[in-house]
């Protein structure tokens, strides 16, 4: 049975080492060597109060998770949230799965008082198509390398 349960980042990167591992491979190769994630800004951000995370659960096994930060926006009078990372598995991604994770990390989200958040995709990923037909384009990123 998928649930979806409230998750401590720093207290879970361990244990998640393969869906993170999995994330990379997917979506994020070109970025680094492999994740290394920053558990100490995680704790930071987190006793901080700025932290929203969700698992997806197939039993007591994590199969997706959904992160963002909710603060005061840096330039206007309005608390928002920025997403971090949204993966899950690709054999749990048929059916709802994935997008009842977005609705409730929306829901989390709003709970803490955010206005709206602020979705990221890689261009032209199956996450950057779904945005794309539900969210109006605020803006676009563009990368480059140092």
């Amino acid at each position: 049975m998928i649930t979806y349960r409230a998750i401590v980042p720093s207290a879970v990167i361990k244990d998640i080492y393969a869906l993170l591992h999995a994330h990379w491979l997917e979506l994020e190769q070109g970025l680094a060597d492999g994740p290394s994630p920053n558990v100490e800004l995680y704790r930071a951000c987190e006793q901080a109060g700025l932290t929203v995370a969700l698992g997806v659960f197939d039993g007591d096994t994590m199969v997706g998770y959904a992160v963002a930060f909710v603060s005061r926006h840096p330039h206007y009078d309005v608390t928002y949230a920025q997403h971090d990372s949204l993966f899950v598995q690709r054999e749990y991604r048929l059916g709802r799965v994935a997008m009842n994770l977005k609705q409730k990390m929306e829901q989390a989200c709003k709970e803490r008082g955010a206005k709206f958040i602020a979705w990221h995709a890689k261009c032209d990923s199956p996450f950057d198509r779904l945005l794309s037909k539900m969210h109006p384009k605020e803006e676009s990123v563009y990368v480059k390398e140092l």
